[in-house]
């Protein structure tokens, strides 16, 4: 990872963001040429940005085709705080569930998870890891880093 990347998952404001479970707004480009964008779960290790999904997923297929993605994280209300980000995606099949999965459902859907899980334990046959590294990252708190443009 870029060094000047790597200090901004030292921010406290990035590092609230990517430990609190806030979705991820992801957003790739179709093989048609228009934009998508789809909230999903995500987690953040060692300076990049893992979702799971399934093998028919429309993102898959797009993502196959062009790996540029764009990201948000942000909090739901004022102050907002944000992280922005762009990079490219790879793709991993994955027998069965994903090393993450159970991680990330357990994040997302706390006491109910046990139950999320076995009966998505039953149901999946394979998942693809979409392994995000970053290009760029950007951060506003809306007390202290606005965006320029509201200068």
């Amino acid at each position: 990872m870029e060094p000047h990347l790597s200090a901004v998952f030292e921010d406290p404001v990035v590092r609230a963001l990517l430990e609190e479970p806030h979705l991820m707004r992801l957003a790739y480009v179709r093989t048609d040429g228009m934009p998508a964008v789809v909230p999903i779960w995500f987690l953040a290790r060692e300076g990049k940005f893992i979702v799971v999904t399934g093998p028919k997923a429309a993102k898959v297929r797009h993502l196959r085709a062009n790996p540029n993605v764009a990201f948000t994280i942000d909090t739901p209300n004022p102050p907002y705080r944000v992280l922005l980000g762009n990079g490219t995606a790879s793709l991993q099949e994955v027998d069965g569930m994903a090393p993450e999965y159970e991680g990330l459902a357990r994040r997302y859907l706390g006491p109910v998870a046990d139950g999320y899980l076995r009966a998505m334990g039953a149901r999946v046959r394979r998942q693809v890891r979409i392994e995000t590294t970053p290009r760029a990252l950007r951060v506003f708190d809306f007390e202290q880093r606005r965006p320029r443009s509201l200068a």
